[in-house]
């Protein structure tokens, strides 16, 4: 729970800065993960409210086996937290 806690926070940072389009196919595989893995529930419906989620990390996420999942997305959404962390600092000084 407190990992799924963090995550969603990240959820949120990436959702304040991010600039990507989730495309028709996006939304569409948005649905299938939420389908797939309803623990997930919260991350499909950030990434279907927002518009703003990258949908080939989607893919990629339906496609590994369900231990993998969580790992899969933390590492994903540190990475773009941090790198969007970075451009708005820059942006900022």
């Amino acid at each position: 729970m407190q990992i799924k806690q963090l995550t969603k926070q990240r959820l949120v940072l990436h959702r304040r800065y991010s600039t990507i389009r989730l495309t028709e196919s996006g939304q569409q595989m948005a649905e299938n993960f939420s389908n797939r893995y309803n623990v997930w529930e919260d991350f499909c419906e950030f990434a279907l409210d927002s518009d703003s989620f990258n949908y080939q990390d989607i893919i990629e996420l339906c496609e590994l086996s369900s231990p993998r999942v969580l790992t899969a997305l933390e590492k994903y959404v540190s990475k773009i937290s941090r790198k969007e962390d970075q451009t708005y600092e820059s942006t900022i000084e």
